[in-house]
């Protein structure tokens, strides 16, 4: 999960969790069109780093039993499996997300990155790539590096 807290908005007087991140879509109840799936799936071939943006409306009474329980476990001394705990609680507002939109930056690799590559390479060594994205994004990095 990624960490945000709920706010409550000025005017409806009603608690919002805003959330992003690519676990958006699994966690949505919002149904990507055909269309927008066709343009993230563009977005990430072309080596860009996607972001889905969403939100979940929470009534007063859920936000404070929720609010108070992850406190107590933010709180507690008893600090094994603490962040799980942690985690799965700001999971529990994970769910049920309507989807606002989507984003799509360039992300430059880092400089000397291919060319450190190339040299690993020269060695005979082998390099595995890591990344938290789709597959499509980490084969446009491996092929950028090979340019």
């Amino acid at each position: 999960p990624i960490p945000c807290v709920p706010w409550q908005s000025q005017t409806s007087g009603q608690y919002q969790r805003r959330v992003h991140g690519n676990v958006i879509k699994e966690r949505s109840d919002s149904v990507l069109d055909s269309k927008a799936e066709k343009v993230l799936q563009k977005f990430a071939v072309e080596g860009l780093r996607t972001l889905c943006i969403a939100y979940r409306r929470l009534d007063h009474d859920k936000f404070y039993h929720w609010f108070n329980r992850y406190n107590r476990i933010k709180v507690s001394t008893e600090l094994q499996n603490k962040d799980e705990r942690m985690r799965q609680c700001s999971n529990e507002l994970e769910t049920s997300l309507v989807l606002i939109g989507f984003t799509a930056i360039e992300d430059k690799l880092q400089d000397k990155v291919p060319e450190t590559i190339e040299m690993l390479h020269q060695g005979n060594m082998k390099c595995w790539m890591l990344t938290g994205d789709k597959l499509e994004t980490a084969k446009n990095i491996g092929i950028t590096t090979l340019a």
